[in-house]
């Protein structure tokens, strides 16, 4: 799918979504389309990262940091987001 930043996300009972601490949403999945709809913008490629009070973390086995996901909508990667990409 693809990316879309300074959204205002919507979603259905079929998408995956993140809701910040008064219910509104920062970021959703569509099913079955796979598009990404962020309520802020996109950070790549950042060395470290330092998620602030209430983000939502993805963390590798070693709890290390990969991505997170602040309580404005801001998407935070330590690598890149690769859009269109098919799995087959």
């Amino acid at each position: 799918g693809s990316l879309t930043q300074s959204a205002e996300p919507i979603a259905d009972t079929n998408d995956f979504a993140i809701q910040n601490a008064t219910g509104g949403l920062n970021l959703v999945i569509t099913n079955s389309e796979g598009n990404m709809l962020i309520k802020d913008t996109l950070s790549q490629n950042q060395e470290a990262l330092s998620p602030t009070l209430n983000s939502f973390i993805i963390e590798n086995s070693s709890a290390q940091v990969l991505a997170y996901l602040n309580r404005t909508g801001g998407f935070f990667l330590t690598g890149t987001l690769t859009q269109d990409v098919k799995f087959d």
